[in-house]
This record gives structure tokens, sequence and C-alpha cells, in this order.
């Protein structure tokens, strides 16, 4: 076997020692590379590398099966492979797509000869490698990027009192009901004979069973509580969901829509890298937009695999049950599976709005849905939240064989979650409480009065408005052709107020803007102010 001083230097670095002694072991027996190299090697039958070839093709071919019994050539890096392999047929590597293959041929026999060689790791270029998808992410996740903007505000200005609108983040505390039980958990814990260690990664029966009847049996909706799988918050579900599923799923996703969706697409390498429009490609986008109310419409091209958010974060907007239908039945016809985000349901205020996709025919069939208690009940900084996946819902393998969902989710959750805490749990089911349930949707109310005061100011100073009725966001198209970020800055240098910009949840959100209702009510009156007062004089 020849290999060129050339690739040699490629593969295993430029250190003359490195080289000299690897490719002395061509030709030396394995007693004198021994001395040689001054450490142990592994005692052959055959005395060098090149008469115990065929063990190296065996080894390259079960790792590449059918690519190896042939005589590699790839002019751009010198590579070659004796013919003395005896190898089956020819093949010339000279096609540039290509060559990268020749590349890993070479290298996956290095590894070959250093593993049998026990040569250390000093002589042999391999690293930890990292996944490379993470790097087609064009900038930082969107609130990181906010916070840092108004930490640097805040330290050259620390005089300014700063209202925050804009991440999603709750205000209002743990309602009583819900403290008391939070408080009994936390007693359990301190008595040995009501102590819980691990508990079951799903969740606890008391807190599934109540999900189950006041959510989804209130509206006609038959589920069971072993569909229902508790999580520490619909985040990490809607992100960690396609590791149940194929590579090779194509994805939908809405424009503008929660980063989430998007970025874990990127980061599971379902894509390609990132256009100058800020697609991806590899993923099929929706725009939504005024001219269709902010409501996707049905994709030309069939994805797999389907995200949609309703009540939306960030355009506010909501879908009817006719909506709903249409996508279902989509689905339904093209095998498509609908991951439907319905993280603010409890702000529907409209009763012609389906709270569940599961209140449209036939959803339970192609639709995982995911709640959350983080902002029903305030849970942001406690975590808890679920997952439904009905035991209907069927997926296939490549020979087009169903098979059942939920028992993937049930390994991959048991496997890579150990569960909420106890005394978390007893604090959510304490929400369906008669004395919950009220103070509750208190809180609920108290935030879309926000939202309502939001748009009833935002609209008297000229802006077009959007959302903040069935949903705690409101989205506000800008000014003067400034741009989201523009927008942002203005805001935040000369109002001190702090908001979402709307290019951050995709290309379609430019030239909006997302305010938040979760916040304390005198700042929503300050920060309506401040902007009336920087309409008359900048705007």
């Amino acid at each position: 076997m020849l290999f060129r001083k050339s690739i040699v230097e490629k593969i295993l670095g430029k250190n003359p020692e490195t080289v000299s002694t690897f490719l002395g072991l061509r030709s030396v027996r394995i007693k004198d590379a021994q001395s040689k190299i001054g450490f142990p090697c592994r005692n052959f039958e055959q005395d060098s590398i090149g008469t115990d070839a065929d063990m190296d093709v065996a080894q390259l071919d079960d790792t590449f099966p059918g690519k190896f019994k042939v005589d590699c050539r790839a002019v751009k890096y010198n590579v070659f492979v004796s013919k003395s392999m005896r190898f089956n047929k020819k093949i010339h590597l000279h096609n540039r797509r290509i060559v990268g293959f020749a590349v890993k041929v070479a290298k996956n026999l290095f590894r070959i000869f250093a593993n049998r060689y026990c040569l250390p790791q000093k002589f042999i270029k391999i690293m930890a490698r990292i996944n490379e998808n993470y790097l087609k992410l064009q900038a930082g996740y969107l609130f990181p990027e906010i916070g840092r903007r108004v930490r640097e505000f805040a330290k050259a200005n620390p005089d300014k009192e700063i209202i925050r609108m804009g991440i999603g983040d709750v205000t209002q505390p743990l309602t009583p009901t819900v403290i008391k039980a939070f408080h009994e958990g936390v007693d359990e814990m301190a008595d040995a004979n009501t102590f819980k260690g691990y508990g079951p990664e799903q969740g606890y029966d008391f807190l599934r069973e109540a999900i189950a009847k006041h959510d989804y049996h209130a509206r006609g909706v038959q589920l069971s509580a072993d569909e229902i799988f508790v999580s520490d918050g619909s985040k990490c579900d809607t992100g960690n969901i396609q590791e149940i599923f194929g590579g090779d799923n194509k994805i939908a996703i809405c424009d503008p829509v929660y980063p989430v969706y998007a970025d874990t697409t990127v980061m599971s390498g379902k894509t390609g890298p990132c256009r100058k429009n800020g697609y991806f490609d590899g993923i099929v986008y929706m725009p939504c937009n005024e001219g269709n109310g902010f409501l996707p419409e049905l994709p030309s091209e069939r994805p797999d695999l389907i995200f949609l958010c309703f009540p939306n974060n960030p355009t506010g907007t909501v879908a009817s049950k006719e909506v709903l239908k249409k996508w279902v039945d989509y689905a339904i016809i093209n095998k498509c599976i609908i991951f439907y985000d319905a993280a603010y349901e409890a702000f529907i205020t409209d009763s012609a709005i389906p709270h569940s996709i599961y209140e449209i025919e036939g959803a339970k069939s192609v639709a995982i849905e995911f709640r959350s208690f983080s902002k029903t009940a305030g849970f942001t900084g406690t975590r808890c939240a679920f997952t439904v996946i009905p035991d209907e819902l069927m997926a296939y393998d490549e020979a087009g064989q169903p098979h059942q969902v939920k028992p993937l989710w049930m390994r991959r959750h048991t496997t890579k979650f150990n569960g909420v805490s106890y005394p978390v749990q007893k604090a959510a089911a304490a929400i369906y409480s008669e004395e919950g349930a009220k103070e509750v949707k208190a809180v609920i109310e108290y935030y879309l009065e926000n939202a309502r005061i939001m748009i009833d100011s935002l609209k008297s100073q000229g802006y077009t408005v959007f959302g903040g009725i069935n949903a705690p966001y409101v989205w506000v198209k800008t000014k003067n052709g400034l741009t989201s970020w523009e927008f942002f800055d203005l805001l935040l240098n000369e109002a001190n107020v702090v908001g979402t910009p709307g290019s951050g949840f995709g290309p379609s959100g430019e030239g909006y803007f997302r305010f938040s209702a979760f916040a304390e009510r005198d700042n929503v009156l300050k920060a309506m102010e401040r902007l009336k007062k920087l309409g008359n004089v900048k705007m």
C-alpha cells in the first residue's frame, strides 16, 4: 500500500517525526517499528502493513459497505491504494464531488493502522467533532440577544428606569391555592411517611387525570391519562419531539413563528444553509402576513411534520374550527403529523375558538398537542407542562409499516427525563380545584386587560395593531418604514421600553414588533404614555 507524503502530512500534521514514523511503518517489521517508536506494538503473524492489507479492506468494508473493494485514486490528494490488495474492480475518484470521500478512505485507513499498532493519539490527527449544524444558526437565540442589548444599555444608563414588555415572562405571583399545595408537597417531602423519591417520568396519575378531566373531557374530547406526558416545559417538548422521527422528514413552519421550531430543526440536521432571505434550505416556510390574516396557507410542497401554534406567538392570531379542520384533513390525506402548540389556549375568550386541536374530528390520528402551565398559572420559574400523544397517532417506517408514536415518545421521555418534582406537580394539580381555577382565571383576565390597554393606546397613536384579544401578545406594525430592530433600539434608547423585534421570529416579521401583556399594570400605563410622547417628538 502506497501513501504519498502529502496526504500523510494532511492527515497527521506536518510534524517530521510523526510523518516519518508512520511512513516507516509501511516497510519495517513489527519488531523494528517497536524499537523505532519506543512503545509496545501488537504482534501479528504478518510482518507489515502491506502484507496484511486484506484485513484493512475488510474492516473498511464493514464501516462503509460496498465502497472499498476498489482501486481508489484521488488525484487532488494523491491518495493511492496498490493493486496488490486484490480489489475486485477499479474506479477513478477524480470527480470533485467525491474527493472528500477519498480523504475519508485515507483517514479510515490511518485509524485502522493506529488501532492495530497501538499508536498513541498524538501520532494521529483525530479530534472531537462538533455538531456543525449549530454553525448554520445565524445568530444567538432571539431573547438572549435582547437581554444582551438591554444589559448594555442599563450599564451605560444606570439612572434610567427600563420597562420590560418583551420576553413573555409572567409578573404575577403564584396564586394562594397553588402556593398552599406547593407548601403541602414540600412538607410531605420532609416526612418519612410521605416522602417521594423518583416519581413516574411521565407524571403522577393525580395530575394526568386532572388534566384529562378538566382540559379535555370538559370540552368533549375523550383522552385517557396515559396519553398525557408531564414535562418541565413545552419549549423543551417542541424542541425534543423531532428526535423520535426520521432525519429525512421535511418540516413546515409558519413565518413569523416561535424561534424554537426552526432552530431545533436546524440543530437536528434536517436543513441546508441559511439563504440571504433568512430561510433555511430544507424547511417548508408558510408566510403569515396582513394579507392572509397571519394564518398560514396549506403548503404547495408536501411536508411530513407541520408546526402550528394557536393562539399564535408572536402575532396573537387564533384559528377557527374551520381553519383547523382544513389542516387536519390535509394531514390525513398526506399522512403528515401536526405539532400543535397550544401553550396560550387559556387566553381564548371567544367561545367559537377551539382550545384544543382534538376538538376537530380526526385530529387524534394526526396531531401531537403541547400545553404549558407557564403562562396559564405563572409557572415560568416553577416549570411544568405536558404533551398529549393519542393512541391513534401513527408514523411509518421505511417499508411503509405503521407504528404507534406514543411508545416511541414514552421511550425517549423515560430515557432522557426523570420527571417533574412531586411538589411542583401537586401545585399544578391545584389549579384544577374550584378555588384554584377561579384564581388562575383572574390572573389571565389581568393580563388580557393589559393587552386591551395597549391595543387602545397604540391604535390611538396611529399604529396598526393585531392580536391581544384571545392571546397575551400584541403585534404592532412599525411606522415610517422602520425595521424591527430599528424600532427596538428607538424604544430602548428614547423611551426606555423593551419589546421584541418581529424579524426575530422570521423574515415575514420584519417591520413588526411584539409587546407582551405579561407586565405590571402600572408599567403598561407608563410604557404607553412614553410611546405617546415619543411619537410626538420622533415619529
